[in-house]
């Protein structure tokens, strides 16, 4: 389920870029990626990379009354949906500092001008893979103790980024 909602969010987020074509400077290519390989930067770099910082469960829908699968289970073997937040850094690494704050600046923009996605049903996946799942996007703040741990443990290498918590339930 994580490996397929995140590389749709980053298949749109792509396609919200400028067609490279019509643009003049290239868009930046979307990957996941750990921000560890990423120290030092690489020459050449023109890449927004989506990391996952945290994973924890959704303590309000897991609540029997607003989830019926929970209060129909019995417990065993059934496929019960597990709704989730995930903690998503997009960092810039980008050469050009202006063009990395541009890039966030077009991220920040598309989630909150498009902060509801669906992912629909995967008929080629088994069990969970295979359930519809709603995305929500909300920005959130990092505290300046959560940015200076972040900094350190990339080696100092600092890039523009923005947090985002990515709500996972099921569609």
């Amino acid at each position: 389920m994580l490996k397929r909602a995140l590389n749709f969010l980053a298949h749109e987020l792509q396609g919200s870029f400028p067609d490279q074509s019509k643009s003049d400077s290239p868009s930046p290519q979307i990957s996941l990626g750990n921000l560890m390989r990423f120290n030092p930067l690489p020459s050449d770099n023109n890449q927004l990379v989506i990391t996952l910082l945290n994973i924890s469960e959704e303590p309000f829908i897991k609540n029997t009354l607003l989830n019926p699968d929970r209060a129909t289970s019995k417990g065993g073997k059934d496929n019960i949906f597990t709704n989730l937040n995930l903690q998503l850094i997009f960092t810039a690494m980008i050469d050009d500092y202006e063009k990395a704050l541009q890039t966030i600046s077009h991220t920040i923009r598309f989630f909150q001008s498009s902060p509801e996605f669906r992912l629909e049903r995967n008929e080629s996946a088994d069990d969970q893979e295979s359930e519809p799942v709603k995305i929500m996007m909300y920005l959130q703040t990092l505290s300046l103790e959560e940015v200076y741990q972040l900094k350190n443990s990339t080696g100092g290498n600092f890039q523009p980024f923005v947090c985002y918590k990515m709500r996972l339930s099921k569609g």
